[in-house]
């Protein structure tokens, strides 16, 4: 695995940039470019803590959310409660 993509990827890269002829050359990055990328990403610990925030920051929300109705009922709008 030549930069951490296999051959079929490889192919798949060169041909996708190879369909328009303004593009001279595609870069590579970081661990890529120097190839010593390795394939270490674990998708249910960095996406569960993800979940986690995005659910706390919902939770959140939802408790200002309330808070702003609240106070919306006290106020006093040409004589009729809002």
């Amino acid at each position: 695995m030549k930069y951490g993509f296999s051959d079929a990827q490889l192919k798949e890269i060169t041909d996708i940039f190879s369909a328009y002829g303004e593009i001279e050359k595609a870069i590579l990055f970081d661990s890529r470019a120097i190839d010593t990328y390795v394939d270490d990403f674990d998708f249910g610990e960095r996406f569960g803590g993800l979940k986690a925030e995005f659910e706390a920051r919902l939770k959140e929300e939802a408790t200002f959310n309330q808070r702003i109705l609240e106070n919306l009922a006290k106020v006093n709008y040409r004589g009729n409660t809002v």
